[in-house]
């Protein structure tokens, strides 16, 4: 009896053990804290930004939760609370019964591996949190210009429905740590070709007296084929951005208000943006690279901004503000790179706009105006003047002398230049003509077309900068004018052989207009170089 009666106690106790435990894990399910997320996509054409928001209910008391963007390989930047990681702690107030974490992240698109056709986005739906997310509800915008896109996800557990340009994915009980993803493959179409480029370096000059910058730009092309040459680029600027010049090393471009040609751009007005459109001296095919500068006016001169306002992201970035003459630096913040004189230097990698990256700088400015200076230095000049005038007639071929000594090295340097851009352009056209003809195989072609293509362009660029050089002395401007001239025109050739190997290639053209089409081009290469040869000439006779 005793027995019985001591197991009827052992089983009361276990129930009511079991009882407790039950009524603890259920009071612990209603006090742990329920996640919805909303994710937005806005894509280009070369990046996606994502906005993750997660929407906390149920809370119980303070709580800190691991926050992380999984480290895909397309992705570039992210931002959480103005804080770029990788991973935030996120503490949530005691007092609140519901809370929003937003985080910031932005993938590349890019070209697929060898022979794969398409841009790749590999996109996570969900940031890693330390707590179940109860639903995932993503809408992922792509641009228009798409000729197909496919996508796949790592998880079965994702519902995806895509109605034209818009992708909606949906997923449920995603478990803590977990990551959901999901990879896109873009095809665009032809018309997206000028969005198809990465900035590779941003060099900026921003000047505070004159309210100017200028930022020297390094593109990279982006084609999918290595065939396909890119000529025009698109950016897409603030309307209230005056653009004052667009150029690169050889001088300014011509603006238009037609389709660009080599060495031109175009400003076309859209509704709250304005698109730039330049296309450079030399077209670019997929990994190669080409640099150009744009000048604008500043609008704010504190906080100054960092970014240029036409670039969402840049692998490098290099920044000089440059103070007025006389001035004295009080305050500067954040920190620069280094300070030289009036000049204040920053430099970073990989970042984004999404961080806001900005300097505020504080000076004492000149204590003498800039036109009072320039009343002043008028004055002076006009005494000096008088001066000057008794002995200017003596001190004039002195003169003379010493600007031919400068000028003469730089005349030699240029006569040099020439005389190696055309060896190596009638190589070049050469070996054009042998491979058109079917005289070499394309494979000895392609191997010493582009040696001798890195040299020929080398010397154009060297020539036209000699030449920019020279046109500001008066005696020498119509000549320098002329090299430069001729020197665009063969450039303009180059291209138009480009397309021609283009079509070859692709076997759009017959043999015989082939043929054709090349001897035209290269009796025009003829003439310009008889015409560089004279100019030559005249650029001896000035050295002696």
């Amino acid at each position: 009896m005793k027995l019985k009666r001591a197991h009827i106690n052992t089983a009361m106790i276990i129930a009511a053990i079991l009882l407790l435990l039950l009524e603890s894990a259920h009071c612990m399910e209603q006090e742990a804290p329920r996640a919805y997320l909303t994710t937005e996509v806005a894509t280009s054409y070369t990046y996606a930004v994502a906005t993750y928001t997660l929407h906390l209910e149920g809370l119980r008391g303070a709580t800190t939760l691991n926050v992380s963007i999984s480290d895909a390989p397309s992705l570039y930047d992210a931002v959480c609370g103005g804080t770029s990681s990788r991973f935030w702690l996120i503490e949530v107030p005691s007092s609140a019964s519901t809370f929003n974490i937003t985080v910031k992240a932005l993938y590349l698109i890019e070209p697929r591996s060898a022979g794969e056709e398409g841009y790749l986005l590999r996109l996570p739906l969900n940031p890693s949190v330390s707590t179940t997310i109860a639903s995932v509800n993503a809408t992922i915008h792509l641009p228009s210009e798409i000729a197909e896109v496919s996508f796949t996800s790592g998880s079965n557990d994702i519902n995806i429905t895509s109605t034209g340009p818009l992708i909606n994915a949906q997923a449920f009980n995603v478990s803590p740590y977990e990551v959901r993803d999901l990879s896109i493959v873009i095809n665009f179409n032809n018309s997206a070709l000028p969005w198809l480029f990465k900035v590779k370096k941003a060099s900026r000059e921003i000047y505070l007296d004159s309210k100017t910058v200028v930022d020297q730009i390094t593109i990279e092309g982006l084609s999918n084929s290595y065939w396909v040459r890119q000529s025009i680029f698109n950016f897409e600027v603030p309307s209230a951005l005056n653009i004052l010049e667009v150029g690169d090393f050889a001088g300014p471009y011509i603006e238009t208000n037609s389709h660009p040609s080599f060495g031109q751009f175009r400003l076309l007005s859209l509704n709250d943006t304005c698109l730039l459109q330049v296309q450079p001296r030399v077209s670019i095919s997929s990994g190669e690279q080409t640099t150009f500068y744009i000048k604008y006016e500043l609008k704010e001169t504190s906080p100054v901004s960092l970014m240029p306002p036409y670039l969402q992201y840049v692998d490098e970035i290099e920044v000089n503000i440059r103070l007025p003459e006389g001035s004295q630096l009080r305050k500067v913040d954040p920190e620069p790179y280094c300070i030289n004189g009036l000049t204040i230097f920053y430099r970073a990698t990989n970042i984004s706009r999404l961080r806001i990256l900005s300097s505020t700088v504080e000076y004492a400015p000149p204590l003498i105006s800039r036109g009072l200076v320039v009343l002043i230095g008028f004055l002076m000049a006009l005494v000096v003047g008088g001066v000057a005038a008794v002995s200017v007639r003596s001190k004039r071929l002195k003169r003379k002398t010493q600007e031919k000594r400068l000028v003469i090295p730089t005349l030699e340097q240029l006569e040099s230049s020439l005389n190696a851009y055309l060896k190596i352009a009638g190589e070049l056209w050469g070996l054009r003509e042998d491979y058109v003809k079917s005289r070499i195989k394309e494979p000895i072609y392609r191997r010493r077309a582009n040696q001798l293509k890195s040299l020929h362009l080398e010397y154009l660029k060297r020539n036209m900068e000699l030449s920019r050089q020279l046109e500001e002395l008066p005696g020498l401007r119509k000549i320098c004018q002329k090299v430069r001239s001729l020197l665009e025109g063969a450039l303009n050739l180059e291209e138009e052989f480009e397309k021609l190997c283009n079509l070859i290639d692709d076997k759009k053209m017959a043999r015989a207009e082939a043929l054709r089409r090349s001897a035209s081009l290269k009796r025009k290469a003829e003439v310009i170089w008889g015409d560089l040869q004279r100019l030559k000439s005249k650029i001896r006779e000035a050295i002696v």
